[in-house]
């Protein structure tokens, strides 16, 4: 986080007009001693917060915090102590005081300073305070007032505009008009889409990230399903920034916690004659009262529709003048970890408590007014004897016979992993027997017809899969590609190619706590495999055990041969948990590039466990091969398998065999 980041959310008072002042000094000839005032609260006529500025606590700074105005009573009471000899009392600013002279005044933009991150006071070199400020100056159309820790205890105030503050080299200086007039900008022609209901505009301002995990069409068609939704019609109205709660800047990029509010209007369309109608929009009025105050939510039970003063908070991104948009919801966290950096993502999560994540998620199923395009699960929780499996995937005849086991033992997964799913299978249990079944893809949902054979199946419950995303980490357990380990031998074989080190995984990592040791990963990658058994009875020494039939596989890379070498760099990583699938690698759940595709131990005969599904990417530090066309030199240079395929590795735990096999597009 940069210096300037940490006064950002200054821009907000651009602007606004000051309304009151008070001052907090002493109760006794405030005017005569030497004492200033150190405390001002300044409050806005068109801005809900007041600002509090404190001085008298370093000698050298001063602290800026925004309040909303419901504290601003408590705040007076507590330093109003007129009575008491010797303690201070709040006084209200006259115009014919310095201070006073930005009563009425619109604020154009605001200027402050911050610590540098180290400067040098007499031959001793100090670091800076990054959570308070040195000065700061309001810029209004005719003059400029700056506040600051004076000479003497307190609040110092000046309008001279050319005021030399102290120490000024020990500080930067930072004003808001960098974000104010662009970021405004974004934020009002964002709101005119939403109020126009411009669906194409909406979207234009979504953080293009995004679509890398949810297709800008996916969101598109669900914005026009809501609008054209026939039960219930939704106008917004008076969108407008509220506040900025905090902000960061990472590599170049402004991130910014920000509040709008608006108001929204709910009319329920509600067929004459329809039994619990009124009941319905009472429910979904009190449920709006706790959200955002009952003050702030009207029903008019005649026509069945609410009225209610919303807010909502977003993130807003910043790329130079360019701005985006992200809502911030409790369930959308997970998928954020996958494009914001990780002090975005943690400062996100620390918004909700526990309890606020499970209200946010009753709100969004009982109302349906702010859900997001995520929730598309069938509501199953009013029928007790109604269970659900969420599966990732759809290619299986549901018989029950052992490969239809065998698939959703591997592929069930959790319901909010599956709300995030680009496909999968969503399979409606009454004890234990299925009774319908959902496909989804794209975020489109349609019922699957069940064949005889499926109907009424015996489906038991399994262990819910997780997906575990491979993530780059110096620090990691895991390691992908290096040099071949001196107590490690690769198989022995006559193949045409030899097998090649791909690197490690390591047990001592809690998701793969069920492996009997660390298993270090060799396939002949360069071979024409269909699948590759190896026995890890002795860790170190694995043995082939489709021996002829491996040694027996042609190669399409004519440049190979059984002297050929490549090794691959090392690349540390760690398997983290998230909801969505990653292009460099995954576990806990194989994501098929062509059908799935579970093996059985050729020695025990049991369903092989997924370990891990790899895509490559590192890329070569040595290799002999000499192409003799340029066009194949990058299958030599980088690991990859077959160009555009996965490695899929299975492990059977109890007899140690693994197996390794290649799909593609």
């Amino acid at each position: 986080m940069n210096s300037q980041s940490l006064g950002n959310w200054l821009e907000q008072l651009n602007g606004k007009t000051v309304d009151k002042i008070y001052q907090v000094d002493f109760n006794q000839g405030r005017h005569e001693d030497i004492y200033l005032p150190w405390l001002f609260f300044i409050t806005f006529s068109d801005f809900d917060r007041f600002l509090e500025i404190e001085g008298n606590f370093d000698g050298d700074h001063i602290r800026l915090n925004l309040y909303d105005n419901a504290e601003l009573d408590k705040k007076c009471k507590e330093n109003n102590l007129p009575e008491e000899h010797n303690y201070w009392r709040v006084y209200e600013t006259e115009s014919n005081e310095t201070l006073g002279l930005l009563l009425g005044q619109k604020v154009e933009f605001v200027e402050y300073g911050i610590d540098k991150d180290e400067y040098e006071i007499n031959g001793t070199l100090r670091k800076g305070q990054k959570d308070v400020f040195t000065f700061i100056r309001f810029n209004c159309k005719t003059f400029r007032l700056t506040i600051f820790e004076g000479a003497a205890t307190g609040l110092g105030v000046s309008d001279d505009p050319n005021v030399q503050l102290n120490f000024e080299e020990t500080f930067d200086m930072y004003d808001t008009r960098h974000l104010s007039m662009y970021l405004l900008q974004a934020i009002e022609e964002y709101g005119a889409s939403i109020m126009q209901k411009d669906v194409t505009a909406t979207i234009s301002y979504l953080y293009p990230k995004l679509f890398n995990y949810i297709p800008r069409t996916t969101i598109e068609e669900s914005l026009k399903k809501a609008y054209l939704d026939t039960s219930v019609h939704i106008e917004i109205s008076d969108y407008k920034l509220k506040s900025i709660e905090h902000t960061y800047s990472i590599q170049d990029v402004d991130y910014l916690v920000i509040t709008t509010s608006f108001l929204q209007k709910i009319k329920y369309l509600i067929p004459k004659g329809k039994k619990g109608g009124s009941s319905y929009v009472q429910f979904h009025c009190e449920l709006l009262k706790e959200k955002y105050g009952a003050n702030n939510v009207t029903i008019h039970s005649a026509d069945n529709t609410i009225s209610a003063k919303s807010v909502s908070t977003q993130l807003a991104i910043g790329v130079g003048n360019s701005w985006k948009f992200l809502d911030i919801k409790p369930n959308l966290i997970e998928l954020y970890r996958n494009f914001l950096p990780k002090e975005i993502t943690h400062l996100l999560q620390t918004l909700f408590s526990q309890e606020e994540m499970q209200e946010e998620a009753f709100m969004e199923e009982s109302t349906g007014i702010e859900s997001n395009i995520l929730n598309k699960i069938t509501d199953i929780d009013q029928n007790q004897n109604l269970q659900a499996l969420y599966l990732l995937g759809w290619e299986v005849f549901l018989n029950g016979d052992e490969r239809c086991v065998n698939f959703i033992k591997t592929q069930v997964t959790t319901k909010e992993t599956f709300e995030y799913a680009y496909y999968g299978l969503e399979l409606i249990l009454e004890n234990n027997k299925l009774v319908k079944a959902y496909e989804y893809t794209n975020g489109d949902k349609t019922e699957r017809e069940l064949y005889e054979e499926e109907a009424g199946v015996f489906l038991e419950h399994y262990p819910e899969n997780r997906i575990f995303q491979l993530v780059e980490d110096a620090d990691g357990l895991h390691q992908l590609g290096g040099k071949l380990p001196g107590d490690f031998q690769l198989p022995a074989c006559k193949c045409v190619v030899p097998f090649q080190y791909l690197g490690f995984i390591n047990n001592t990592d809690p998701n793969f706590d069920w492996l009997p040791f660390g298993i270090h990963l060799t396939c002949p990658i360069y071979l024409n495999i269909e699948k590759v058994f190896l026995d890890y009875s002795e860790p170190d020494r694995p043995l082939i055990i489709n021996q002829e039939e491996i040694e027996n596989t042609d190669t399409s890379y004519d440049d190979l041969n059984q002297d050929s070498e490549i090794i691959f760099n090392e690349m540390r990583f760690s398997f983290v948990e998230r909801v969505i699938f990653s292009e460099t690698g995954n576990a806990g759940i194989p994501n098929w590039i062509q059908y799935p595709d579970i093996p059985k131990c050729p020695k025990t005969g049991q369903k092989m466990r997924f370990l891990c599904q790899l895509h490559g990417g590192v890329e070569a530090s040595y290799t002999n091969i000499v192409p003799k066309n340029e066009d194949w030199r990058h299958y030599y240079e980088e690991l990859n398998f077959w160009g555009d395929g996965d490695l899929f590795i299975f492990f059977e735990p109890t007899s140690k065999v693994a197996c390794y096999f290649i799909q593609n597009m």
